[in-house]
This record gives structure tokens, C-alpha cells and sequence, in this order.
């Protein structure tokens, strides 16, 4: 049994560390942990390897005693150290069944270290003082510290081609045991994976030979993982269905061809016709700007048509999101098998509805069947609910012809997955994908279980091969998920609503947890007499004794694949013009970044993607012809961009003139430095961000006007030429070898040119620019290329080619050029994503609140006290009033669907005659919303206890669940109790 969960039915055998450690470490030994890693001899052996010839003998022979080194105290010893007691290398050792000599140590870690691990702290925790247990917990995080410090050493120092190969499981199990210790030990920081590690690259080059994309793995550089996860990732073959192989993939290009393909039948032998959609019908919805959506009919002859109708808001419908490169639900020619048609509608006929479309009768019929049934695996019977739906394939114009409704129809997208109610999934990997099932429910609190959710115990597996899917691999597939309300993924025999995976996640204590703790935690500082005591440990819900920390893993990778589909940014839209351009800069950075481990074969879509993704009326840049005027208007429609840009090698629109710096394609770069290009009068200036992370930006001056093409040697004087402090760089210049590339006109004598640094890093960022102009203490540039520099010593030789540069004065301001403001650039807000939003419902209730007041008024002054209180009189009114309700709500949702369909128009103004939607639905109050209903629900609860209103407290309590901490729920009850004991004692005495 085994720590760390590992995926199963896998036929992938697990990673297995060499036994190569040759001494014993222990805790009454010569060195302590400390001592050891201050002597010289693993610095000396770490340079030896660094230093000896890749052809010599002796590489071999320092890398085995660097490995023999972290082994032996690295792992063992701080196994030792954490756990208090000398451990025999022979409890982690695993030998062959067959005998041998060969022993190994398994990256999963046997399940009895963290038992006794945990066993051991939770000990002194309830054994020690507060004073003495926080001793032990400081020497363990101290001896954590040094063994991250020198994993960092190692792990980016050392790196050679194949090194990973020797040491990286070596290291590797490092990493798995100090993520072990810190789910025992608090506060301590588990190091993150990156793509510059050795480890890291060990896990990356096992998850490429399995089958992964290596383009898909940028994501690790976008969001690092543990190792444990990464480990995990790597250990499975991922889903790909019909896609292909990944083997030649880059991580600049996907190589799977993915192009326009025909869909296959659901079955070999199937010979069913193509059910085709009218064409006509379609072209007339999508000119009248409507979403054309599709209803399956069955005819009488027994076959199948498809009826075309317009989305209104009461035709609920569900988008259909799908991989085209599985040949299931994308064709050109505007028709599908039969047999894919009666697969979906299969699908969607088993979804269920919301809880007023659940029919009670049907509910009791079955409750009174005479069939018995275990109540552990039937669902409830759910009434169809879903009729239509989007499907690109029918809702989207192919014929050549019919280009500029097909480009309207694709530029509409955002619009249909954000109308839609819910988002179906079909990737043909996941669909073939078994998660087990189980009844489940789309409500947590006892709601109805109308359809099938995975099994618990395959969670984690599901959500690796989310990760792994092709439909997480596609750049469309972004902005579908992100857009969505609900995601729904069609696996074999079940679905999986990614919305309420959270409910199948064990939490690490439960609300009952919680007021058990605290009741132990009373008791031990009572009989302990008052006396300052440590807290005994909080009871978490039992964890599997074979996998302690699957559980941990899942919510990981959960997070993972929240994060990948950009959900939680672009739900959380920015409210008020003011941070309306910051808002924007964050989203680009953000879908930017994502989309370094996407595809397309479009590039002409990826404009679409960022505008949509970057919560901007975009509609301008979908208007524009050619993908490099959508790029244009799209950087100046969000003004304030990361200056990374300037510093990538990809694709751009020019060189040397006005908006050549802006890139052709998505840009393998990650943004952390926090300096922006913001947009103004005088061009994009630069500007250097908050905070420690934010890097300087210094211009050097170049005194030759000669610009060289390919290597030279660049000397950078430092502020005060005459104190000889220069640094000396090997410069390369970067050119894109794309054929969108034109190379540039031969450099003028009297060209001047100035060169921008990023910090002061051993290797740093630059790029080249081109002085236009100089106005007084304004210099306007023109972008030419980015350049490579590698540091030189200063006793090296000088290379042939020699170019020298001042720093520019502190005073000295740069801009590059900008072109003339596009006239079609018209993207002054965001738009909305819902189309109610809660302001919307607090009006709403407002409104009902004071018809209510007028009404009560009105009852005083024609009634008298006595009928005004009569029970018919009271049930007539209340009656009305829930239909007064209904009809407010009804008559509100009217409105504020047709406001926002007009946000979508291409002709939208913002101060048009739906400008009080978007003022009221983005109105920010003094204390932000969220914070505003906590307080609220706080008010309430504490005058629900104190006057004794239970119904009023649960809820409260209920409406608190979901939203805000369990913890701040209990203490409030607790200390409402306690106040309301006081106050009424009080009143005795």
C-alpha cells in the first residue's frame, strides 16, 4: 500500500527510484542535518558533475555519488528527521520477487511512513506544550528549507540533455516525501513544477512517450502543479479517440492534423443516410441576427427530420461543443448519420431539468411499483425537458457562397454559449471513458437523484483525463467552456456535470467535524486547568488507509481544470467604467496565457477568441477582413498590454515601421513581470508595475549606427561611464523562420537605434528599436526585433563585431509609434455574461418591497383593524401577493433578456435606451455586494436567536452554506447562544 493514489487499470508501470544511497543517515550520528549540507563535499561533488566532460569517465562517477548524496540525506534524512526515530533503508527498499541484489524505493511512498508520520505529531501536538511543540514543528520546517534550498540547486543547475534521466527520479522522490511532510507539518511551501527543472523535465518526457501533447504541457508554466499531480498526469495514456498521435508535437506547434473531416457512423457496419438540415431556413435566421436552434421530430414513418426554430427566451436550449477531429458531430455539408442524431438526442432526452419540471405523479407511480428495487441504484423518472439545441454543424452556413452568413454565424458564438442554458461535451476519449456510476443529484441538500454521476472512488481519475482530453486541447473549446453556465461531459454510462464535481470532493472537515474539535479542544484545556495547552488536532473524515492523499490529489487536479477553462476569471466580471481598462489587460493576460497550450487551425480565430475571453464588445474586430487588422484593432481595443510582448520570437505584422511589434500569433511567453504598454496620445509608453515581482526597464543608447544581423558582442555602460563598470553580452537577434515573415529593408547610415533591457538577470530579455524621432526628452521608436543575450566575462575576448550602449537618462521618456486610431474600433464596455445579475434581483425585491408598503397603506386607510386581520382576508392576500411576485420577476427578466440581447448587437451603444441595464446591473455599491448579503445574513441570524425565529435561522443558514466559511457559520451560532444565555441571566439578577 502506497501514499499517493495511482490511476487504475493503467498500463503504465509505476516509477521506481534505484537504490544507489550508501550511508546510513542517523540522528545520533557524526553530522547533524544542518552540518552536512554546510560542508563542502556536496558543493564539490555537485561542481564535479557540472564541470567534468561529457566524455569522461568521471562524469559517470560524479553523477552517481550526487545521486548516492541527495539519497542518502535528502530523502532518508529528512524521512529521519520528521519522523523522530533513525530509519533502516530497508522499509522504504522494495526487491524483486526473483531475488536480486537491485534494490529500489517507489515514488509512491509506502502507506506506513505517513501513518506513523502523522501518528507521531498528532502525539506531541496533545502530549507536549504549546512552547515545545512549536520547537519540534520549527527544526522540521527548518530542515525542510535546507532541502528545498538545495532541490534548487540541483534542480536548475545540473540540468544537461538526458541528465533528467540519471537524476531526475532521484530528485523526484524528494519531492514526493516533502509533499507528503506538508500534509502533516503546517506552513510549509511545497515547491511547484517548471519546465526549466530537471525533475519537471523527467515528468514532461514520460508524459510525451505515453501520448501527451507536448504543446498541451505548456500549461505547467501556467499554472504549476505539485509533482505528486504531475506524477499522477504522467502515469496514463491520455483519451485522445480519433485525434492521432502526439509523438512529433513541439511545444510551439500541434502536429495532429485537425481539419474539416466527415463524421463516421456510431457503428463499423452502419450504413444509416445523412439527415440534413434546412439550409434555407438557417440563412434566414442568422441574416435577421437571431440564434437559428434545432429540434429533433420524430415523423411517423418512423425516421427522423430536423426542425429549425428561432431562439427566444423561452425556448431553453443546450450548446453542443464537440472536437471535429473525432469525426462525430462535425461535417461541411450541413448533415449528420443518422445514427449520431439519434445518439444525441439519446443524450439529451436523459438530462435532467430543474426541480419545477420534475413531475410529483410520475415521481409517486414508481414509489408505489410492486417492483422492488435498491434505492442505491435507480435514479428518479426525469420528464424530457430538452428540445433544442446548437449544433455548428447545422447552425453555421458551409457552402462557399454563403461566406459572409458563416462569418456572421461564427462571430455570434459568444452569444449562443452564453445564451445557452447548459453546454454538452462530447469528446470522443471521455466518452469512452468508464467513471463507474451512481444516483446523483444537481442539488446538494436531499435533492432528487435523477441521473447518473461518476462513482466517487473515479474521480480522480475523471478529472486526469479532463486534463488529458482533446476538447481541453482546442482554442475554440475556451471560450465555449468559459462562456457556458454549465458544463456537461457524456462519459460511458454516466455524465459528469462539472459544476457539482465539487460535491463528490471530501472536504477536510465537515460542519459536524468542526463542533466536535471545538468540544475536544474545551475539554483538554478544562482539564489541563487553564493552563496554556496545545489544541488537539481537528477530526477530518476518514481517508482511505491504502491512498491517504487521494483525496488531496483530486482537489488538485479539480482545480487544475476549473482553472484550464478560465471559469472563475470570467465569471467574476469587473463592475464600473473606472477599472474597466485594467479589467480588460488582466483577461487578455489570462486567456493569453491559456492559450499557449491550446490549438487551432485558424490562426484568423484567435482575435475572436481573445476579444470574447477579454469580456469586450468585440464586435468591431469580428467585422474586420484579414487576421492581421483583427489583431490591430484588438491590441488597441484593450490599450494596456504585458511588455513581455515585445520580447518573444514569433510572427509579427511588420518590421521597423508603425505596429510591427504587434504579434501574428499567440506568443509562447508567461506574464509576471507586471511592466505594461499602455496606449496613449503619444503611443504606447511604458510602464513599470507594483511590487518586488515587477522588473525594471532600462533603454541603452546605441553609439554605432550600424545595425548588425546575426551575432555580435554588446558592451552596456553603466549611469557613470568613467567608474569602468560595463557588462558584456554575446547578442543574437531573433527572426521568426514563418513564411509570414518579410525580411526588412537594408539599415540606413543614419539610422540611430536604442536597445531595452528587462532587468538585470545573469541572461536578460531585450529587444531592438528603431528611433523615429526625438522631441526634447520624448524619443517615439519603431519595433524591430527581440534579441537574445548571454553574458560574457569580462576577461573574454572581444568578438569581431563590437556595439556599445549608454543608459538612457532617468528623465528620458519612450514611446512606440501608434498608427492612426482604427475608425471601427468601438469597444467602450465589457458586455455581460448573465443576464440577470444580482443588483437585478435586489431590485427586484425592491420593487416588491415597496408595492408591499403602498398595499399595507392602503389596507389601513379603507379597513378596519378587524378585517384587515380576518384569516380569508389574510390567505386572499397572500395569495396575491406571491403572484405579484411571480409577475414582478417575470415582467424584470423580460426586460433585462431584452437589454441583453441588445449588448450583443453589432450596432450596441452603450448610452442607448438600454444604457439603465448596463449602469444597473454593473452599479457598484460602497461595500461590495458579497460582503453586504454576509453581514446581512449575520443580522439576521443573531435576531433569529435571540428572539427564539428558528425558521428565520435555517434559512439564513441555508442561503450562508454555499457562499461563505462553515467556520464563521459555527462561531456566529456559538457566540449568538452564548450572548442571548448572558443577556437573559443578566436580566434574572
Amino acid at each position: 500500500m502506497y501514499c499517493y493514489p495511482y490511476p487504475q487499470a493503467s498500463d503504465i508501470a509505476p516509477l521506481r527510484v534505484p537504490y544507489v544511497a550508501t550511508v546510513t543517515y542517523s540522528l545520533s550520528g557524526p553530522y547533524n542535518f544542518f552540518s552536512f549540507l554546510n560542508e563542502s563535499s556536496c558543493i564539490q561533488v555537485l561542481r564535479a558533475a557540472r564541470a567534468t566532460p561529457a566524455s569522461s569517465s568521471r562524469l559517470d562517477v560524479a553523477r552517481n555519488a550526487l545521486a548516492s548524496t541527495i539519497q542518502s540525506w535528502l530523502f532518508f534524512g529528512l524521512a529521519t528527521e520528521t519522523l523522530g526515530r533513525d530509519i533502516p533503508h530497508g522499509e522504504f527498499i522494495e526487491r524483486s520477487a526473483h531475488g536480486g541484489s537491485d534494490g529500489w524505493i517507489d515514488l509512491r511512498i509506502p502507506s506506513w511512513f505517513w501513518h506513523q508520520l502523522r501518528a507521531r505529531w498528532t502525539s506531541l501536538k496533545n502530549t507536549m506544550s504549546e512552547h515545545e511543540y512549536n520547537e519540534k514543528q520549527q527544526r522540521a520546517r527548518a530542515c525542510v528549507t535546507a532541502t528545498k534550498k538545495m532541490l534548487d540547486i540541483l534542480d536548475s543547475m545540473v540540468y544537461r540533455p538526458g541528465l533528467d534521466l540519471e537524476l531526475g527520479p532521484v530528485l523526484l522522490s524528494v519531492h514526493m516525501l516533502l509533499y507528503l511532510i506538508a500534509t502533516i507539518i503546517s506552513e510549509i511551501e511545497v515547491p511547484l513544477s517548471d519546465l526549466s527543472l530537471v525533475s519537471t523535465q523527467f515528468l514532461v518526457r514520460r508524459m510525451v512517450e505515453v501520448g501527451w501533447c507536448r504543446k498541451r504541457l505548456n500549461i505547467i508554466d501556467v499554472f504549476p502543479v505539485s509533482y505528486p499531480v504531475l506524477y499522477f498526469l504522467s502515469s496514463f495514456r491520455p483519451p485522445h479517440g480519433e485525434s492521432g498521435d502526439h509523438i512529433a508535437c513541439t511545444a510551439a506547434k500541434c502536429c495532429v492534423q485537425t481539419g474539416l473531416l466527415e463524421p463516421l457512423h456510431r457503428a463499423a457496419d452502419c450504413r444509416c443516410q445523412d439527415i440534413d438540415v434546412s439550409l434555407e431556413a438557417v440563412k434566414r435566421i442568422v441574416a435577421s441576427n437571431i440564434i437559428p436552434l434545432i429540434r429533433v421530430k420524430r415523423l411517423v414513418s418512423g425516421g427522423i427530420a430536423l426542425e429549425v426554430v428561432p431562439y427566444t427566451r423561452s425556448r431553453r436550449f443546450v450548446a453542443i461543443s464537440h472536437v471535429w477531429a473525432d469525426r462525430q458531430l462535425g461535417s461541411t455539408k450541413n448533415a449528420l448519420p443518422q445514427c449520431q442524431i439519434e445518439y444525441l438526442d439519446q443524450v439529451l432526452a436523459g438530462l435532467p431539468g430543474k426541480g419545477s419540471m420534475w413531475h410529483i405523479k410520475e415521481w409517486l407511480l414508481k414509489r408505489s411499483s410492486p417492483v422492488e428495487h435498491s434505492k442505491h441504484e435507480l435514479i428518479e423518472p426525469v420528464t424530457r425537458c430538452w428540445y433544442y439545441f446548437w449544433l455548428d454543424t447545422f447552425c453555421i452556413p458551409q457552402d462557399a457562397e454563403d461566406s459572409d452568413l458563416r462569418s456572421k454565424a461564427i462571430n455570434s458564438m459568444n452569444l449562443v454559449y452564453a445564451a445557452a442554458s447548459q453546454t454538452l461535451v462530447f469528446d470522443a476519449g471521455l466518452q469512452k471513458f468508464d467513471a463507474g456510476k451512481q444516483p446523483a443529484s444537481l442539488f446538494d441538500l436531499a435533492g432528487r437523484k435523477t441521473f447518473y454521476g461518476p462513482r466517487r472512488d473515479r474521480l480522480l481519475e475523471l478529472l486526469a483525463h479532463m486534463c488529458a482530453s482533446s476538447w481541453m486541447g482546442r482554442a475554440w473549446t475556451l471560450q465555449e467552456g468559459a462562456l457556458s453556465g454549465h458544463l456537461i461531459f457524456p462519459l460511458k454510462g454516466s455524465l459528469a456535470y462539472l459544476r457539482v464535481l465539487w460535491n463528490f470532493l471530501d472536504s477536510e472537515t465537515s460542519f459536524k467535524d468542526m463542533i466536535l474539535f471545538r468540544y475536544e479542544r474545551s475539554k483538554h484545556f478544562l482539564m489541563k486547568g487553564g493552563a496554556t495547552a496545545s489544541a488537539v488536532a481537528p477530526l477530518t473524515r476518514p481517508t482511505n488507509a491504502a491512498e491517504p492523499l487521494r483525496g488531496r490529489i483530486c482537489k488538485d487536479v479539480h482545480k487544475i481544470v476549473t482553472a484550464s477553462l478560465h471559469v472563475d476569471e470570467h465569471g467574476d466580471y469587473a463592475r464600473g467604467p473606472a477599472s474597466t481598462r485594467d479589467d480588460r489587460a488582466t483577461r487578455f493576460a489570462h486567456t493569453h496565457s491559456l492559450l499557449q497550450s491550446r490549438s487551432t487551425t485558424q490562426l484568423e480565430d484567435l482575435p475572436l477568441i481573445l476579444v470574447n475571453m477579454s469580456g469586450m464588445n468585440g464586435n468591431s474586430v469580428t467585422q474586420a477582413k484579414g487576421s492581421d487588422e483583427k489583431m490591430k484593432l484588438l491590441f488597441y481595443g484593450i490599450g494596456i498590454l504585458p511588455a513581455e510582448l515585445l520580447f518573444s520570437n514569433c510572427a509579427r505584422l511588420g518590421c521597423r515601421e508603425v505596429d510591427s511589434w504587434i504579434p501574428r500569433e499567440i506568443t509562447p511567453e508567461k506574464f509576471g513581470g507586471k511592466s505594461t504598454l499602455r496606449l496613449g496620445l503619444g503611443g504606447f509608453t511604458f510602464h513599470r508595475g507594483e511590487g518586488q515581482s515587477a522588473k525594471h526597464l532600462r533603454f541603452f543608447m546605441l553609439s554605432s549606427p550600424a545595425v548588425w544581423q546575426g551575432q555580435a558582442e554588446l558592451v552596456l555602460l553603466s549611469e557613470n561611464a568613467n567608474d569602468g563598470m560595463r557588462t558584456r553580452y554575446l547578442v543574437e537577434d531573433l527572426r521568426p523562420s514563418l513564411q509570414h515573415w518579410q525580411p526588412p529593408s537594408a539599415a540606413s547610415c543614419d539610422d540611430r537605434w536604442c536597445i531595452l533591457l528587462e532587468d538585470d538577470a545573469p541572461n536578460p530579455r531585450s529587444a531592438r528599436f528603431l528611433i523615429s524621432r526625438v522631441d526634447g526628452n520624448k524619443t517615439t521608436l519603431h519595433f524591430d526585433c527581440p534579441l537574445k543575450l548571454t553574458k560574457r566575462a569580462t576577461t573574454a575576448e572581444e568578438a569581431s563585431y563590437v556595439y556599445v550602449g549608454r543608459l538612457a537618462d532617468a528623465g528620458h521618456e519612450f514611446a512606440i509609434e501608434k498608427g492612426p486610431t482604427p475608425e471601427k474600433l468601438q469597444m467602450p464596455r465589457p458586455q455581460n455574461r448573465k443576464q440577470v445579475s444580482d443588483r437585478l434581483i435586489v431590485t427586484a425585491d425592491l420593487l416588491i418591497w415597496g408595492l408591499q408598503g403602498a398595499e399595507h397603506a392602503l389596507f389601513r386607510n379603507f379597513f378596519d383593524n378587524a378585517l384587515a386581520k380576518s384569516t380569508t382576508l389574510l390567505v386572499l392576500y397572500g395569495c396575491f401577493s406571491l403572484g405579484q411576485r411571480a409577475l414582478v420577476h417575470r415582467v424584470l427578466k423580460e426586460l433585462a433578456h431584452s437589454a441583453w440581447m441588445a449588448t450583443y448587437d453589432p450596432d450596441w451603444n452603450p448610452n442607448g435606451r438600454w444604457r439603465w441595464f448596463w449602469r444597473l446591473s454593473n452599479y457598484v455599491p460602497p461595500i461590495p455586494f458579497k460582503m453586504m448579503m454576509k453581514y446581512y445574513c449575520r443580522l439576521l441570524i443573531s435576531f433569529a436567536i435571540a428572539t427564539d425565529n428558528y425558521t428565520l435561522m435555517m434559512t439564513s443558514a441555508l442561503y450562508w452554506f454555499p457562499l461563505y466559511p462553515q467556520d464563521e457559520l459555527m462561531n456566529l451560532i456559538i457566540g449568538s447562544y452564548v450572548l442571548r444565555f448572558l443577556a437573559r441571566l443578566a436580566k434574572i439578577y
